[in-house]
């Protein structure tokens, strides 16, 4: 029996921040090797989640970004589609929106892998070692907790996060 044998990419991935269950926009960075790539295959930790049309950019060498059918232990996959002659270097500030989970995953793992479209065949692989899902630090709710009698109740929180006058906070 024959295995083809792969390159493996250098891979990594990066976000300013991931709060949990909020859109983000993740950069990819990896190596590709030296076959050309049609498409990629981004396979994130559990609870992460793709929608349609995740690509926010990839230059003129990557052209779309959707879900694909996510694997059977559930994680989620975002197939990124690659000009026609493929890529053979990393496209200029690749950045795909993804979904945080509510809780951080045990395994952070992130993996990528590079396509042939149309020879069905795998060109390399690559792992990353993941986002940190952070959830608020420094939160309370206050309130008397007597039976019968009506009280205030006090939500406390802290962000790491300056909110400029004007903005707002979404609590979920």
């Amino acid at each position: 029996r024959e295995f083809p044998i792969v390159e493996e990419y250098r891979f990594a991935v990066e976000a300013v921040r991931a709060p949990p269950d909020a859109e983000v926009e993740v950069k990819l960075n990896f190596s590709l090797g030296l076959t050309p790539v049609t498409q990629l295959r981004v396979v994130a930790p559990l609870g992460f989640n793709f929608s349609q049309g995740c690509l926010v950019h990839g230059g003129d060498q990557v052209l779309d970004c959707f879900p694909g059918k996510p694997i059977s232990n559930g994680r989620k996959i975002a197939v990124i589609s690659c000009h026609e002659d493929g890529i053979t270097k990393q496209p200029q500030d690749l950045r795909i929106r993804v979904r945080t989970p509510p809780k951080a995953p045990a395994d952070t793992s992130w993996f990528i892998e590079g396509l042939d479209v149309l020879s069905d065949r795998q060109l390399g692989w690559g792992e990353a070692a993941g986002l940190q899902v952070m959830q608020m630090a420094d939160t309370a709710v206050l309130y008397p907790g007597i039976p019968t009698v009506q009280a205030r109740m006090v939500w406390r929180f802290r962000t790491q996060v300056l909110v400029e006058a004007g903005g707002h906070l979404q609590i979920s």
